[in-house]
């Protein structure tokens, strides 16, 4: 069975893409939830 290079290369891209949305949504979580949990402590 032979892999398709491109094949691989799409599912790495994709990949990629969905790990940072995730990461750039949890960022905006945590901002969101410091922000309106802890706002006097600075």
């Amino acid at each position: 069975m032979i892999v398709d290079r491109e094949y691989i290369k799409n599912t790495i891209k994709i990949a990629c893409a969905k790990a940072q949305a995730i990461l750039s949504y949890v960022k905006i979580a945590n901002s969101n939830c410091t922000e309106r949990c802890s706002p006097s402590t600075t």
